[in-house]
Formats: C-alpha cells, sequence, structure tokens
C-alpha cells in the first residue's frame, strides 16, 4: 500500500511501501536463482563427445599420356653434328639460334664448310605418313646426291643421304621410323623414285604411292609379285595326281 504525503514547499515525493507477502516470494525466487546447476545441464556437461570416423578412399589412379614416338631418326655422318630424334612435325636446320636444330659445333665453326651453311639452311617435315625435306639455302641441299634446290622439295625415305652446301659434304642419314626398307626394290626404280606408303593391293601384287626424284611429281607405280606366277606355271607342268 502507498501512501502520498504532500512535502513542504510544494514539491511532492513517493513512497513505497512493500508487504511481507512479497519479500517473501522475492527471497525465495533469489534462493532459486543461485541454486546449483539444473539437471539439464548436468547431463550435457557428463555427455561425451563421440568421435568421427574416418573411411579411406583410394582414388583410382590417372593414367598418364604415353610419350610421344619419334616418326624418323637423323643419324650424324661426322662428328660435328649429333643425332636427332625427330617427334614433331617439322623440324628447321641452320647457324640461326632460332632453329630447332642449331649447326653450331666449336669443332666446325672455324672451318670453311660452316661459313657456307645458311643462317637457314633447310627444314625437315611430315605431310601424312610422308617426309620431306626442303631446301632454304643458296648453297644448296643434297638428298642421295641430288640438288633439291632453294624453295623446292624433296622426300625422304629410309636410309637417304643429307649433304650440306656440296655433294661430298654428307651430313646426316635420316631413318625412316615409319616405312619399309626399299632395299629390295630393283635399282633404276630406286634411281628415279622414291617409294612411300601402299595404296592399293590385288591378285598380281600392291600399288605404292612414289615421287619422281626430279620434280618430286606424284605417281603411283604398281609392282608385281612374280613368285605368284611361277607358282602358277609350275602347277600346270606338274603331272596329274594318280
Amino acid at each position: 500500500m502507498s501512501e502520498e504525503t504532500p512535502p513542504e514547499g510544494g514539491s511532492s515525493q513517493t513512497q513505497s511501501t512493500i508487504s511481507p507477502s512479497q519479500t517473501r516470494s522475492q527471497s525465495q525466487s533469489g534462493s532459486g536463482s543461485s541454486s546449483g546447476p539444473t539437471s539439464g545441464s548436468q547431463s550435457s556437461g557428463s555427455g561425451t563427445l563421440s568421435s568421427v570416423d574416418t573411411i579411406p578412399v583410394t582414388l583410382p589412379s590417372v593414367p598418364e599420356e604415353p610419350e610421344p614416338q619419334p616418326w624418323g631418326r637423323l643419324l650424324p655422318m661426322t662428328q660435328a653434328f649429333r643425332s636427332h630424334d625427330c617427334v614433331e612435325d617439322q623440324y628447321l636446320f641452320g647457324r640461326d639460334s632460332r632453329c630447332d636444330y642449331v649447326l653450331d659445333d666449336p669443332r666446325e665453326k672455324g672451318s670453311e664448310k660452316f661459313r657456307i651453311y645458311s643462317k637457314k639452311h633447310f627444314r625437315i617435315y611430315r605431310d601424312g605418313s610422308e617426309v620431306f625435306v626442303e631446301d632454304y639455302s643458296n648453297n644448296g641441299t643434297f638428298v642421295d646426291g641430288v640438288l633439291v634446290g632453294k624453295k623446292r622439295k624433296l622426300p625422304l625415305v629410309n636410309n637417304s643421304v643429307l649433304s650440306l652446301a656440296e655433294q661430298r659434304n654428307r651430313v646426316f642419314v635420316f631413318i625412316d621410323l615409319m616405312s619399309d626398307d626399299q632395299s629390295s626394290l630393283p635399282v633404276g626404280l630406286r634411281e628415279k623414285y622414291v617409294l612411300t606408303r601402299r595404296i592399293g593391293t590385288g591378285v598380281c601384287g600392291e600399288v605404292r604411292l612414289a615421287f619422281e626424284r626430279s620434280t618430286c611429281r606424284k605417281v603411283a607405280v604398281k609392282i608385281i609379285n612374280k613368285k605368284n606366277f611361277q607358282s602358277e606355271g609350275v602347277s600346270h607342268l606338274l603331272p596329274p595326281p594318280l
């Protein structure tokens, strides 16, 4: 219960009177709030954290890309040159440092031959299954003794010999790692044509793509296997079976 007594001097003050029942209820609530932790907090405090099990996972191995295999190889015929595997589609040879194969052997730099090598002397490149050499030099590039000629090209086959500046200055022998050897072909045919891949087969033999050495013109050469005719001829001469 509150009583308001007007103060002296015209100001008013308010006095509050708390009943005994209100005092008891406040003391009970205070004692309840100051008590220990509740049962809920005890249960959470007594619990333990469960560990997360890790399962090993084996990831599939990524297969490595196979290394590209060379399609040709240049073997040196003099000590001043080094062997070279042809993996890319083309290679430029010369004295210029920007060439793929730099002619910079110190044993050749002081010789007269080195001075007649061009900064960009020749290029070897692959066009499909055929390999060519293109001459960039005024001093000449030779394939098996035949002058290629500046801005002209000639096909390369297995065991072709490359000469620079002079016909007798043999520097490389080309090994074609993708085609067959032509040593079994007639000499006259090898001297006039460069045979490459097979483009057809028949009962009598096979047809192969060839290039004329003097002009690099494409031709088709038919190779007839004489053994087939010999076997047929012999069979007619044999006596009939009894």
